[in-house]
């Protein structure tokens, strides 16, 4: 493995496998062999064996050793799909190449009939990841076969590599390719490119507006470019969807470009963030004798503090929403109070990148803001570096109830250490955090995990059934990981409140899972409020009851109810609260009675239902005589059964009835 290649269309290689045999003349002369065999018998060389095929376990994982983001060339001294290759092998490649998303990666192949039987195979009608790029070698027309397998895998993106270019290809399809390399061959016996074959295929990718990147003329002495009779004005095309494909993988920022854009679910995010932020304030403050409001939020994962639409318009990041709620609730709080409501926040923006908090402050600055302030405080570097002195001074500012708010939208899976999350609500009573996932990509890492093990037993499922569940992706596979990690999250945290759904706005393949973590039942409440509220922006795989997180909907069913948080699904979700809801409070009751707020703080994480939906259904139940409400005194409760409040009492029905006798006689 290269940690930097001269191949002017990649950034590394890497090469889990070795070696090679000659199937076609694009094959004749091959660099990789003639490299490979002059090591043939030297001791300890990685090219000891020569040109022969090998496998090596020992590299499976390097690419996870690379933490910058780059473009991988895979297997440049072999190919990806070998005849030879051993099947379970190839799948290791790929899982490594999934899990690990934070790098792209380009598989080239001349075996074009085998990738395509793989592919298929392996992703099951769905696309293959996007930053998995796809490719076959063409060297003239008798290889335009190779193209129409392409070209009928599930890739995202195709690439062609007409290289080295032995003769015209003629009329070629570019319906579904992503991008075409083209170059002559170079070293030794070298055969001659025509350039009127180069000219056919650049006015052909011009046609179709598909990027093209001249590589060289090649000959003993390669030249890169013409400089006389074509001007290459795609040349760095393939550069520039290179370095766009990373900012889609890994969002990048710099002062002197213009932000990277932003895709539906990433959008819709956001807009949780802002409606969240707002409900939250307002809950705090609704006591209108409060006259100061304290509050530290944290953005462990900031980035540059600002996005482009799909329109080509500036979208605030979560920086900028932070500061803007805080704002508008300053305005929106004091409009109508004799008395000044007055706010004390504080900001913590962090990100790994230097370049990202340049830019951020410079959007800030140019937003009437005050980076460098007392009230904003910028920190380059990992969250995990800065986590500990950000505790510190929260704690200094809320000695009593560490009141903050930690947003980690990490980009893949694996960047929040889950320690630093239950040190923060440890130390941090009042402390909230919102913590996301990239779904698909840890639906595609849950294999190499412990908590799969565990899940196994829990799910009464045989590993078999579970990994091809997890094959599948979608609402099962989302389901299963759903399921299979929450448990092990919030024991790790040890944190007692959460939702647990997902992001997936209508027209978009991919999902987010969108985990709050808080301390206190009312802060469940409110983030729940904001999934009803926002309503299509939000998915769960199952049913919204008590039987939420359960195992038995993927155990009995080959597919998943869907919860949309819709107007329909209040209703039914009321409806299949009551019969349990009846057992349980029964037991909840049996030896003495219980205040209301129990009920809730009991029952919260067990349903998608709001308090006021439990209200609903705790009234209904009490007006049918299937228990009794009572007042903070023991005494019958002399309210209006339209309202319940948490210092009220639920017991037994001071008459027993068989559970929903009342219901059936109705």
């Amino acid at each position: 493995m290269a940690d930097k290649s001269s191949i002017k269309w990649t950034d590394a290689t890497w090469n889990p496998v070795t070696g090679c045999t000659k199937i076609t003349k694009g094959c004749d002369n091959c660099h990789a062999e003639r490299f490979a065999e002059r090591w043939r018998g030297i001791r300890g060389h990685s090219c000891e064996q020569g040109f022969d095929l090998r496998l090596w376990q020992s590299r499976l994982e390097q690419p996870a050793q690379w933490r910058k983001p780059r473009m991988i060339f895979v297997n440049s001294m072999s190919d990806p799909f070998h005849k030879d290759m051993d099947r379970a092998f190839i799948d290791r490649v790929f899982d490594t190449m999934e899990a690990v998303d934070r790098h792209v990666y380009q598989a080239l192949t001349k075996r074009s009939s085998l990738m395509k039987g793989y592919l298929l195979e392996r992703y099951s009608g769905s696309p293959a990841p996007e930053h998995i790029w796809f490719g076959v070698s063409v060297e003239d027309r008798t290889a335009i076969s190779r193209i129409r397998h392409l070209q009928d895998t599930p890739a995202s993106i195709r690439f062609l590599s007409i290289e080295p270019l032995l003769g015209p290809v003629g009329e070629i399809g570019l319906e579904g390719i992503s991008r075409v390399i083209v170059g002559g061959k170079s070293g030794p016996n070298a055969r001659p490119m025509q350039p009127e074959w180069v000219h056919e295929i650049r006015d052909r990718c011009k046609g179709e507006d598909v990027p093209f990147f001249f590589k060289q003329w090649g000959g003993r002495t390669p030249k890169a470019g013409d400089g006389n009779s074509m001007a290459w004005s795609t040349t760095t095309c393939l550069h520039a969807c290179r370095r766009r494909k990373k900012r889609h993988m890994e969002f990048r920022w710099h002062p002197d470009e213009r932000p990277p854009g932003i895709e539906g679910h990433s959008k819709a995010k956001l807009d949780v963030l802002r409606s969240y932020l707002r409900a939250y304030i307002d809950r705090l403050n609704n006591n209108p004798q409060r006259d100061r409001f304290k509050l530290d939020l944290v953005d462990g994962f900031a980035g540059g503090g600002v996005y482009l639409s799909e329109e080509g318009e500036i979208v605030p990041g979560s920086p900028l929403i932070m500061l803007e709620e805080i704002g508008r609730a300053k305005e929106r709080l004091n409009r109508d109070r004799r008395k000044p409501l007055d706010f004390d926040c504080r900001f913590h923006f962090v990100d790994r990148e230097q370049a990202h908090t340049d830019h951020l402050g410079k959007t800030l600055t140019d937003r009437g803001h005050d980076a460098s302030g007392p009230e904003i405080s910028l920190h380059t570097g990992p969250f995990r570096d800065h986590c500990e002195r950000i505790i510190d001074e929260i704690r200094r500012r809320h000695p009593r109830s560490g009141r903050a708010i930690f947003l980690l939208d990490q980009t893949g899976y694996s960047q929040v250490d889950l320690g630093l999350v239950r040190d923060i609500f440890r130390q941090l009573a009042a402390a909230e955090v919102i913590l996301t996932f990239a779904a698909d990509a840890l639906i595609n890492h849950l294999p190499g995990t412990p908590e799969l093990a565990r899940s196994i037993e829990a799910a009464e499922l045989s590993r078999e059934q579970i990994l091809d569940m997890i094959g599948q992706g979608g609402e099962r596979g989302r389901a299963f990981m759903q399921r299979a990690l929450l448990d092990h999250i919030c024991k790790v945290t040890e944190v007692p409140f959460y939702t647990p759904f997902f992001i997936r706005p209508g027209g978009s393949r991919r999902a987010l899972w969108f985990l709050h973590l808080s301390g206190h039942p009312t802060a469940r409440d409110v983030m729940v409020q904001r999934h009803w509220d926002i309503g299509n922006t939000f998915e769960h795989y199952g049913s919204g009851g008590f039987r939420m997180l359960g195992w038995d909907e993927l155990r009995e069913s080959e597919t998943v109810p869907l919860f949309n948080f819709e107007k329909e699904d209040s209703s039914n979700l009321q409806e299949e609260l009551i019969d349990p809801l009846v057992h349980r409070l029964r037991a909840l009751t049996a030896e003495r009675p219980v205040t209301y707020g129990s009920v809730r703080t009991a029952y919260a994480n067990c349903t998608a239902a709001r308090f006021s939906d439990l209200d609903k259904v705790v009234l209904r139940l009490a007006r049918e005589g299937e228990i009794d409400i009572l007042g903070p005194d023991g005494r019958p409760y002399s309210g209006n059964r339209r309202t319940i409040r948490e210092t009220n009492l639920i017991c037994p029905p001071s008459r027993m009835l068989i559970p929903g006798l009342s219901r059936i006689r109705s």
